[in-house]
């Protein structure tokens, strides 16, 4: 099973729950994006996708 979580960036969009900053492992910063995770089961060189959810965060 791998599993993996990933920042779809989009810097101008309105900040909200979804769209909103998340530190970036890849990159070393903070970025203005949507946070998703993945999962995907692997057989040899079959994939299936699993599922994915898209990260929210209370704005106070």
């Amino acid at each position: 099973m791998i599993v993996d979580d990933f920042i779809e960036e989009k810097p101008y969009t309105d900040e909200n729950e979804v769209n909103c900053w998340h530190y970036s492992h890849a990159k070393g910063t903070v970025l203005k994006g949507i946070n998703i995770l993945s999962s995907m089961i692997r057989y040899d060189d079959f994939s299936v996708p699993i599922g994915y959810e898209v990260i929210k965060k209370e704005i106070t």
